[in-house]
C-alpha cells in the first residue's frame, strides 16, 4: 500500500474561512470552561462544538463536484455560531444597558422611539424592510459573486463576512444585554406595518433574545456589501442602499443601540479589508 504524501494530508486543506470558524468554536469552548455554568449545559455545548469541528475536517475532503456545497456551508456555521454562546451567557447585565441607553439619549438627543414613530409611512416601511432584508443579504450576496463567474472569491468573501459577525456573537458571552426595543416598551407598541410585525415575528421566534455588540446584522451587511462591490460594482451599490437601511433602522427601530450600529460599520470595514491582505489558495 503506498500511502499519500504528508502534504495531501496536512490539515491546510481547510479553507482560510473555515479556520476562522474553526477559532470561533475553540474559542467559545474556553468560555464555557470559564463562565460558571452548570455541568449539563457545559457538557452539551462541549459535544456539540465537537461535532463541528468534525464536520469541519469532513467538509475540507469533499470532491471538487462537493465544492460547490461547501461553499454555503457556512451559513450553517453562522447560525450555530450565534446560538451556541447563548447557552453559556450569563443574565442581561442592567448596568450596561443603561449606560448603552444613556449613549442613545446623548448621542441623537431625542427620544428615539417617539421620533421614529412620527417618521413618514414610507421612511418607516423602508427602515423596517431593509432590516428584514438582513437574513437573506449575506446569502444573497453569496449568490450574486458565484452566478456572475467569482467562485474563486468565495473563501475571500466568507472570510470577509465570518471576521465581521463572529466577534458580535461571542461577546455576547461576555456582554449579555437586552435589546432597546424591551426596554423601552417597543415590543408591547401597536404597529401598523406589516413588515415591522413580521420583523418582532422572527425576533421573538428565532432569536436568542439578547442583543449583540456589536450589531451582527450592520457588521455582516457591511462586509458583505464591500465584498461584493469589490467584484461588481452595481450590485455592491444597490447592496450599499439596503446595508445603510439596515444600519440606521437598526437604532431607529430600536432593534440595537446606536453604539452597536458605529460598532457593526466598523467592524463590517474591518473585517473586509483584513480579507484584502490574506493570501487564498484556490
Amino acid at each position: 500500500m503506498v500511502l499519500k504524501p504528508l502534504r495531501e494530508r496536512r490539515l491546510s486543506t481547510l479553507r482560510v474561512s473555515e479556520w476562522i470558524v474553526l477559532g470561533y468554536f475553540a474559542y467559545v469552548a474556553a468560555a464555557a470552561v470559564v463562565v460558571p455554568v452548570e455541568a449539563a449545559r457545559r457538557r452539551r455545548t462541549g459535544l456539540l462544538i465537537i461535532g463541528i469541528v468534525a464536520t469541519l475536517f469532513a467538509r475540507s475532503r469533499l470532491s471538487a463536484s462537493g465544492s460547490i456545497i461547501r461553499d454555503w456551508l457556512p451559513i450553517g456555521d453562522i447560525i450555530l455560531a450565534y446560538w451556541l454562546p447563548a447557552a453559556i451567557a450569563r443574565p442581561p447585565n442592567e448596568v450596561w444597558e443603561q449606560r448603552f441607553l444613556a449613549l442613545d439619549r446623548r448621542w441623537l438627543r431625542l427620544d428615539v422611539m417617539q421620533y421614529s414613530e412620527r417618521l413618514p409611512g414610507v421612511i418607516g416601511a423602508f427602515l423596517e424592510l431593509s432590516y428584514l432584508f438582513c437574513y437573506p443579504m449575506i446569502p444573497a450576496g453569496l449568490a450574486a459573486l458565484s452566478f456572475a463567474g467569482f467562485r474563486g472569491d468565495v473563501d475571500r468573501f466568507w472570510t470577509s463576512v465570518l471576521l465581521s459577525v463572529l466577534p458580535c456573537y461571542g461577546l455576547v458571552v461576555w456582554v449579555p444585554l437586552r435589546p432597546p426595543r424591551m426596554l423601552e416598551g417597543a415590543v408591547t407598541t401597536p404597529s401598523r406595518s406589516v413588515i415591522r410585525g413580521l420583523n418582532l415575528q422572527i425576533l421573538s421566534h428565532a432569536s436568542i433574545q439578547l442583543n449583540t455588540f456589536p450589531s451582527a446584522h450592520v457588521a455582516g451587511s457591511i462586509a458583505t456589501m464591500l465584498a461584493v462591490a469589490s467584484r461588481l460594482p452595481l450590485t455592491g451599490a444597490a447592496l450599499g442602499v439596503v446595508a445603510a437601511g439596515i444600519t440606521i433602522g437598526s437604532v431607529l427601530r430600536r432593534y440595537h443601540y446606536a453604539v452597536d450600529a458605529l460598532a457593526g460599520v466598523a467592524l463590517g470595514v474591518s473585517g473586509f479589508v483584513v480579507s484584502r491582505y490574506v493570501r487564498f489558495m484556490n
